[in-house]
């Protein structure tokens, strides 16, 4: 019987894990299924199963494997030289003179970063951005134990190799406060001189300061400026002591800028924060919920500050704290501090996925007037633009409400110029209307209906005149293919639940108002609305501009039509609404008004204009996405329990 062959494979442990759905790290699928399908013991310390977990244990089992290895692979990437462990295993394999080393080389840039001299012992060594046909190519080119190991799984190597290959924290060659292991201290010294000479004085992963040395800088400080998603962990800690003291001296201004809460920069931040559970709505749900509540703390947190400073001075608090909204914002913490001679402060400089907590913070310190552009001076200056570009701010007095600071911030944020482009786009790629082709005529229902079965005097009023362009169409042409269609599904209005669908009661409307031959033209109602929204129901505008533009679509399929008009028929207050939505879906829609007298309209006009109008022109929102706000908000105050 023929012994397995030992294979010995280094690596650095960060290269190959991933997080699964429950946020632990395990080994990479496509390593798993590689180390599972080739036929040979195989020593992996990063697999529980083929390695040793603890420190102590590590090291033994390291030379233990070392010797009894026919075939080593080496993974030299960034995170390799960095690794006290993966060295060891470089210079044991390099000692005990192993006849077989493949090394696999992120680029020519690490391999120029090996420690000098280890190495030299490879059989073969390739280059992971030199593509995975090459690297088999190569390995195969000369017969090796591991070319006849490879034979059976090729696919499965070249799957693991197309990993290595594309994981760009291995070839990121970043220099940080761990060092190369392989950098020399005149290196080193280099690296160190030129970020002293830039200002930054320190770099580490947590506690980058102390607490008495912030305490020392704002006290000194005449403007403090804090840049953040939320900011609620930072201003927990200047709450109670550091930030009321600052308030108590003349001209002190602390300036909070933080996104609004429900922009679509915190949307972006919790789903990318999220990005392992991209198809968990629950987890993305809480997520969201966590930096709305994250941003009432921090309000909440400035007036603790502002009302303790207010009992330190007997009510004559000095300095002042201003809320910038600002959608200018980069995925970032800021903290720096103005004061007459110096800037200090600290960033992390991190993106979505990654949460600050997981990359280093730097803490930087110059002179203001320094003739060499040095880091705090750039980032003094992208705060100042930020408050800038977000207006004067809002002052906290110790009673200030989020939706204060939400209403005074709201008109000016907004850029209009980009959306403009936007819409413009969809209108111009938009299907035209065209009255030679058929026509869906689309009528917008009403909630609640009378009595919890018969349309209201709105949502009557809307069927009236979607039956009056109906028949205008039908007589000047009584070949044309003409259908009305109802959308929407049962619904609640305070607690008051209808016994029917609005689809249900616009049709039986209809019916009682068309002859026999014109009701063969009704599309049937619940069935349209489980067709295309399934379990999700049909609850606000986009869900029945959404449903309608399929149901014209399909017509146009059906009755094989190159063009058509889809008329909807909504509230006057609807219209602009109803137009934009529709063009989201690529249809240039004809819209019609059908307006009752007195105040009885459901749509209020200035609530639409100001809320739900310019909800959908500047985020651009999606209401059928279910982690959507109005999405929730639609469901949870109509949908029946």
């Amino acid at each position: 019987m023929t012994q397995k062959k030992h294979i010995f494979i280094s690596h650095a442990g960060a290269d190959v894990k991933v997080k699964n759905q429950d946020g632990k790290e395990i080994l990479h699928p496509a390593l798993s299924r590689l180390i599972n399908s080739i036929d040979a013991n195989i020593f992996l310390s990063s697999d529980p199963k083929r390695g040793l977990g603890s420190a102590d244990k590590l090291l033994p089992a390291i030379q233990e494997h070392v010797k009894q290895a026919d075939v080593c692979l080496v993974f030299v990437t960034d995170n390799f030289l960095r690794s006290h462990y993966c060295i060891y295993e470089l210079c044991l394999i390099q000692a005990l003179n192993k006849k077989e080393v493949h090394f696999f080389y992120a680029n020519e840039a690490v391999r120029q970063r090996m420690p000098e001299g280890l190495g030299d012992n490879a059989s073969l060594f390739h280059y992971l951005s030199a593509g995975t046909d090459e690297i088999i190519k190569h390995i195969f080119a000369k017969r090796s134990q591991l070319s006849v190991l490879l034979k059976k799984v090729l696919p499965e190597f070249e799957a693991f190799l197309q990993y290595m290959a594309g994981n760009d924290s291995a070839f990121s060659l970043t220099p940080c406060s761990k060092p190369y292991i392989g950098q020399t201290g005149k290196e080193r010294e280099a690296i160190n001189g030129y970020l002293e000479s830039i200002g930054i004085r320190r770099m580490a992963a947590s506690n980058i300061y102390s607490k008495k040395e912030l305490a020392a800088h704002v006290n000194n400080a005449h403007d403090v400026y804090c840049v953040s998603t939320t900011g609620a962990g930072l201003l927990k800690s200047l709450k109670e002591d550091i930030l009321p003291k600052a308030l108590l001296k003349e001209g002190f201004v602390f300036h909070m800028l933080i996104p609004p809460r429900d922009s679509q920069f915190c949307n972006d931040v919790a789903k990318a924060e999220c990005s392992l559970f991209q198809d968990n709505e629950i987890i993305n749900i809480q997520n969201k919920k966590r930096i709305y509540n994250e941003y009432e703390a921090s309000i909440q947190y400035l007036n603790e500050a502002y009302l303790k400073a207010q009992m330190l001075s007997n009510g004559e608090v000095k300095g002042k704290i201003l809320i910038h909204n600002s959608l200018t914002l980069l995925r970032q913490t800021i903290l720096i501090t103005e004061e007459s001679d110096t800037i200090w402060g600290w960033l992390s400089a991190t993106m979505p996925p990654l949460r600050s907590i997981d990359s280093p913070d730097i803490l930087f310190e110059c002179s203001t007037t320094g003739k060499k552009k040095q880091l705090g001076q750039v980032v003094l200056e992208h705060c100042r633009c930020l408050a800038e570009m977000a207006g004067e701010g809002y002052p906290v007095n110790g009673h200030t409400l989020v939706e204060d600071i939400e209403d005074a911030n709201d008109m000016h944020l907004i850029d209009a110029a980009p959306y403009e482009t936007y819409w413009l786009s969809l209108f111009e790629n938009a299907m035209p209307a065209d009255p030679e082709g058929l026509t869906l005529i689309e009528i917008a229902a009403q909630h609640p209906l009378t009595d919890g079965r018969t349309p209201n005097k709105e949502f009557a009023a809307r069927l009236d005149e979607a039956i009056r362009i109906y028949r205008q169409l039908k007589a000047a042409d009584n070949k044309r293919i003409v259908k009305l269609y109802v959308p929407g599904s049962q619904h609640c209005e305070n607690e008051q639940c209808d016994t029917i669908s609005l689809s249900e009661a616009g049709i039986t409307y209809l019916r009682n108002q068309l002859t026999e031959s014109e009701q063969r033209d009704i599309l049937s109602d619940e069935e349209t609305n489980i067709k295309y929204m399934k379990q999700h129901g049909v609850y606000n505008s986009m869900d029945e501009c959404y449903v309608a533009s399929c149901v014209f679509k399909d017509m146009l399929s059906t009755y094989n039509y190159k063009g058509g008009q889809l008329l909807c028929i909504c509230s006057p207050n609807q219209v602009m609404r109803k137009t934009f939505i529709y063009l989201r879906y690529g249809i240039e829609a004809m819209c019609y008004s059908a307006p009752v007298p007195g105040k009885i309209m459901f749509h209020n006009p200035v609530k639409e204009y100001f809320i739900s109008l310019r909800n959908i022109i500047y985020n651009c929102s999606d209401w059928q996405n279910v982690t959507n706000e109005q999405y929730q908000l639609s469901r949870s105050t109509r949908k029946p329990k």
